[in-house]
């Protein structure tokens, strides 16, 4: 396979697993790759590390979720493997790149 091929089956087996445990040896056996060389890969291509990259997108699926409301933050963090729900707002402001208050009352996001 083509890196990009590599990559684009290896985005298409993330986002299809996003709200399970990944594992980096998980995705390596299912595009056919060993660890490192899938690692080095992915970094190449997309700028991001594969950890980095999923911590990623499920902060933004979460945040997604948790706008479009009805959902409870802590039914949605558990959802996405986050097992500490205490998330202090310099945190989402590293993620986001603007603060974030989440009204645990009403557990809805208000952008600050």
């Amino acid at each position: 396979m083509t890196w990009i091929g590599d990559t684009r089956k290896t985005l298409n087996y993330i986002e299809s697993h996003l709200a399970e445990d990944i594992t980096i040896a998980g995705v390596a056996k299912h595009v056919c790759a060993s660890e490192s060389h899938l690692q080095r890969i992915f970094g190449i291509v997309t700028g991001f590390t594969l950890a980095e990259y999923i911590r990623l997108r499920r902060l933004s699926v979460a945040g997604q979720e948790l706008s479009g409301g009805g959902r409870k933050v802590l039914d949605t963090a558990l959802k996405y493997g986050y097992e500490c729900v205490k998330m202090e707002p310099t945190i989402l402001y590293k993620y986001f790149q603007k603060p974030l208050a989440i009204d645990a009352m009403s557990t809805d996001i208000v952008n600050m």
